[in-house]
């Protein structure tokens, strides 16, 4: 659970974290404002990239001065070093960075009692994370100022959407998740043990054999309530019992009749 919690953090600040990172340029326009220290930059003219060189990216450097000057670069001024990082090793990259959220969706997809809701649900979600992926690679050499780029820049490059889509994803996928680290981890009986029913009404009903038998989620939530669950656990499996101890009296009653039968039918 705790693992859980921190991915969960980790996911929600990750974005935050590394639109804050130290940008690619930053020794460049720290020496270009020295001994003041760069405030802001912005975009003035940019190029095609088979079009351009070092002059791509033609921005305004304002340094806490006062003083302005012109910077050039072949990438986006705001690229921190983290995304460049993702820009050079792409498409591997991408690859990697996606490989989590589809072992979450597969596994998931084991757990869930509502599986096709939830593959919608998270063919969506994933589809969000590979457009974020694919507008991150663009912006660095695209045109900033774009048809569509506002839009990019608001759903997907915006560390707090980011973070709020992560969040979605991981309260979407935490309950199937559990359920299989549950079902992993909780220990069954070697023997399998099989007990027939002979009447129609009296026959086992799986869910509430397995709401009486599998641990309830809310007692980790609340490990108040632990007591109170196992004395209702405690009630349902006493009841469970009679009724197995009845089936069974009533199956050796049966064969008992059976056996009867057969032992007069033979000396008739």
């Amino acid at each position: 659970m705790r693992l859980i919690l921190i991915l969960i953090c980790l996911m929600l600040c990750a974005g935050t974290v590394s639109s804050r990172a130290e940008l690619q340029l930053q020794s460049k326009m720290d020496a270009m404002c020295r001994p003041a220290s760069p405030t802001n930059h912005s975009i003035l003219r940019w190029k095609p990239r088979d079009t351009c060189t070092n002059d791509c990216f033609v921005s305004r450097l304002t340094c806490s001065n006062g003083k302005t000057f012109e910077l050039q670069s072949k990438f986006h001024p705001a690229t921190t070093e983290f995304q460049m990082v993702f820009y050079n090793w792409a498409p591997w990259s991408v690859l990697i960075y996606l490989l989590p959220f589809v072992a979450i969706v597969g596994v998931a997809t084991i757990g869930s009692r509502l599986t096709a809701p939830l593959l919608v649900l998270n063919v969506l979600l994933v589809t969000y994370a590979a457009t974020a992926a694919w507008s991150l690679h663009a912006s660095i050499t695209g045109n900033p100022r774009g048809e569509g780029a506002w839009l990019e820049q608001a759903l997907f490059l915006n560390p707090y959407s980011f973070g709020a889509f992560s969040f979605l994803f991981i309260v979407a996928n935490l309950l199937p998740i559990w359920r299989v680290l549950e079902n992993l981890s909780y220990r069954h009986s070697a023997d399998a043990v099989i007990v027939p029913s002979f009447v129609q009404e009296y026959r086992t009903d799986a869910t509430f054999m397995r709401a009486a038998l599998m641990p309830n989620i809310y007692e980790f939530v609340d490990p108040r309530e632990t007591t109170t669950q196992y004395q209702r656990d405690t009630e349902r499996l006493r009841a469970f019992k009679d009724k197995l101890d009845a089936e069974t009296a009533f199956a050796e009653a049966y064969i008992r009749r059976e056996r009867t039968r057969n032992h007069l039918n033979e000396h008739r």
